[in-house]
């Protein structure tokens, strides 16, 4: 290898590190991107890092006689081979990630396959350094191509390959820019491992790999940043749509008309009745501002507001009772509230005699319940289960449960039995301001 040539490739790895410290810096603070993809991110400049400055200090190191630069142009060559490859490990995992929507299950086999290999080759590498079928180190330290360079070529194939597979049989899942990015990552390694097997001096596969790292992360933190863009947008939307169906005009006349002849005949009750209501609706319109989960126990205290007005029409008819272990966990805001308002709407309010209404929370093994029931009229679940029309506040809350803590929410009825909502928060998944 010619000094010019060391040069340029010393120069243009220096640069590489130097992206790669940057990348990193914006990363961890000037980016809006999920937690599991900046973390992917994260993982792969530090091993492009580690592997342009172990190809640098190799170069450096080329060729020194003593002792020390013996050692560090071996350990330099090892850390090349093994931080490149783990590289594609990273990326590969990545891909799986993307194109399985966060869903690792589905991808299990895959994930086996790319991790056997990379032990594989770990081991390759580490028997190469005594037998030096990969590579290997002369006496005067300076690198040459084993018999079997290719073998190691070939890992790096294959998996590419099995990545363009995946990224081809599962496009339709990825956007456009995420399909670009993952092209541009397929492409230009395959070109350069072609090249590198027959072109010696000229790391074609250490520029490949850093210039589709950066390719990546233009692309795909560009990508979710729009993604956020509009998920903040349609979060807006959605504030709206609680607070407006959580504020039904015939709850506020039928409220308004329990005050005014509470105004004649208790006019103690009228006072704080007008006080609760004016809490009640001070409170949906503070849920406007709420994006994030709030503690169950803020909750609890708006639905015994509610509770306190709609007792106010119903009477002797509607009977609560509250069975509540734990409050020491988080809910979207405004989330129970639409499966109390159906209990007492669409289930005592419905039946003759009234009924009651159940509120109660559980601490599981790994969830926390809170349980809305009611043994009123009861539905069929099969009839309704198409009409959503009429459940758009359930589905609200069913979206932002998932959304916004990794919860679910189950619904069982009985005609003439009455109905139980459960909604499950897990442990591992709830999220605190």
């Amino acid at each position: 290898m010619s000094e010019v040539v060391r040069f340029v490739n010393i120069a243009v790895e220096s640069w590489g590190v130097l992206f790669c410290f940057v990348a990193i810096i914006v990363l961890l603070v000037g980016t809006r991107i999920d937690e599991k993809t900046r973390n992917y991110f994260l993982s792969l400049f530090i091993c492009v890092a580690v592997y342009l400055w172990s190809n640098v200090a190799g170069l450096l190191s080329r060729g020194k006689f003593d002792e020390l630069g013996s050692i560090i142009v071996r350990v330099a060559n090892f850390s090349e081979f093994l931080f490149g490859y783990l590289c594609s490990f990273i990326l590969s995992l990545f891909v799986l990630h993307v194109i399985s929507g966060g869903n690792a299950r589905s991808m299990v086999v895959y994930r086996r396959i790319f991790t056997i290999m990379f032990f594989l080759y770990v081991l390759m590498l580490i028997v190469n350094q005594f037998f030096g079928f990969i590579y290997f180190i002369d006496p005067f330290s300076i690198y040459h191509r084993g018999d079997l360079f290719w073998v190691s070529q070939l890992f790096g194939m294959i998996v590419l390959g099995i990545n363009a597979f995946l990224i081809i049989k599962y496009r339709s899942s990825l956007s456009k820019k995420e399909l670009i990015a993952f092209i541009l990552y397929i492409a230009l390694p395959i070109v350069a491992l072609v090249l590198q097997m027959f072109i010696y001096g000229i790391f074609f596969t250490v520029l490949a790999s850093t210039v589709s790292s950066i390719a990546m992360v233009v692309f795909i933190v560009s990508d979710q940043l729009e993604k956020y863009a509009k998920q903040e947008a349609e979060n807006a939307e959605m504030r709206s749509a609680i607070m407006l169906s959580q504020i039904q005009p015939h709850f506020l006349h039928n409220t308004l008309v329990s005050i005014a002849q509470l105004c004649e005949s208790d006019p103690k009750q009228a006072k704080k009745a007008t006080i609760m209501f004016s809490e009640y609706l001070r409170e949906n319109m503070n849920s406007l501002k709420q994006k994030n989960t709030v503690p169950f126990e803020q909750e609890l205290e708006h639905l015994k507001t509610y509770i306190f007005l709609e007792q106010l029409r119903f009477g002797e008819r509607l009977k609560v009772e509250l069975d509540i272990e734990t409050v020491n966990f988080k809910v979207p805001v405004l989330s129970v509230q639409p499966m109390v308002e159906n209990a007492v709407k669409h289930g005592v309010g419905m039946a003759e005699d009234g009924g009651t209404v159940i509120i109660s929370t559980r601490e599981r093994e790994k969830t926390y319940e809170v349980m809305v029931s009611d043994n009123g009229v009861g539905f069929d679940p099969n009839a309704v289960k198409n009409d959503k029309r009429n459940h758009v506040g359930i589905e609200n809350v069913r979206e932002r449960l998932a959304n916004m803590c990794g919860g679910t929410l189950e619904i069982i009825s009985e005609i003439g039995k009455g109905t139980a909502t459960i909604i499950s928060i897990p442990k591992s998944e709830e999220k605190s301001e």
